[in-house]
């Protein structure tokens, strides 16, 4: 009888082994899930603000556009780690945002 009990106390311990794993698999799958879904809703915003900006000043667009691509080719050619040029092409595209908010008289008075 004493086999039985040990041998049923194996095979409990197996089954929570099993299920807390399957457990953690599934955390780590919807935490990387979330994090692909914060991630889109981050580029998303940046892209809203990248249109604004176009709508903007066609100028600052074209310049942060370019300004993005060179980031990007810059980060390749130091073999930034995969993630790493998107971030770098966002903060490209973002990097004259403020001008968002400045007044016309000010952002576009002639130069001196």
């Amino acid at each position: 009888m004493e086999n039985a009990n040990q041998f049923t106390m194996i095979v409990v311990y197996w089954v929570l082994g099993t299920v807390a794993g399957m457990l953690v698999n599934l955390e780590e799958r919807e935490r990387g899930r979330r994090l692909k879904a914060e991630r889109e809703i981050i580029i998303e915003s940046i892209a809203g603000l990248s249109n604004a900006l176009r709508f903007r000043d066609e100028y600052t667009r074209r310049h942060s556009e370019h300004v993005s691509r060179l980031a990007v080719q810059i980060g390749r050619r130091f073999s930034l780690s995969p993630n790493r040029p998107d971030l770098v092409r966002l903060a490209g595209l973002v990097h004259h945002v403020g001008k968002i908010g400045i007044r016309d008289d000010v952002l576009l008075k002639p130069t001196i």
